[in-house]
């Protein structure tokens, strides 16, 4: 009888073992975005891909995983890029670090702020930057909704330009406009006082 015991007990304790190590591995196939070199899933433009105003779909392949092809059309350089998941997928998401842009900073996914995008920046802006006309990848690994993969997934994108310009604000220029018109008035009221002498 004990005997029979101690066999049920180690058949128990081997079945927890090997849920934990099932558990362990499926960490391996969590959903990632990455950038990367082009692939043929689907081509996009930057603009195309705009925050709010667009979603691009991708098609995906039977694991849930594929490269959208996009082209920076914005005429400037990028040093922030941020991919924005809009359709539903099982978490936790992970931000790829590997990229050939240089990109230092990587934030986004599973545990952060942003838990369904993944931003690649360069901290501070420098010229490391995914260039104006260059395309590039991004990767979509192992998307999947209720563990069934995702034939397509919806994102958009949200992006920085290199440039440092930026366009005052109309309460700026007006505060401006009103000083100079101000300095202008006084310069002319003395000019005018002295030819009346």
């Amino acid at each position: 009888m004990r005997r029979s015991s101690h066999i049920v007990s180690f058949l128990a304790v081997a079945l927890c073992l090997f849920l934990a190590g099932s558990v362990a591995k499926a960490n391996g196939v969590d959903p990632s975005i990455g950038l990367g070199p082009t692939g043929s899933n689907g081509s996009f433009t930057q603009t195309q891909c705009l925050f709010f105003d667009a979603i691009c779909t991708l098609s995906l392949d039977s694991t849930g995983s594929g490269i959208a092809d996009i082209s920076n059309n914005t005429g400037f350089n990028i040093v922030s890029d941020t991919v924005n998941v809009d359709s539903q997928f099982d978490v936790p998401l992970v931000c790829d670090q590997n990229n050939p842009f240089g990109y230092n900073s990587v934030t986004g996914g599973t545990g952060s702020a942003t838990p369904n995008s993944c931003t690649y920046a360069e901290v501070p802006p420098q010229i490391l930057s995914i260039a104006g006309g260059a395309s590039y990848g991004i990767r979509f690994s192992n998307f999947a909704f209720g563990g069934t993969p995702l034939n397509s997934i919806n994102f958009d994108l949200v992006w920085t330009n290199d440039t440092t310009a930026t366009t005052p604000e109309p309460g700026t220029m007006m505060l401006l406009g009103t000083g100079l018109v101000t300095l202008v008035a006084r310069r002319k009221r003395p000019n005018a006082a002295k030819h009346s002498v």
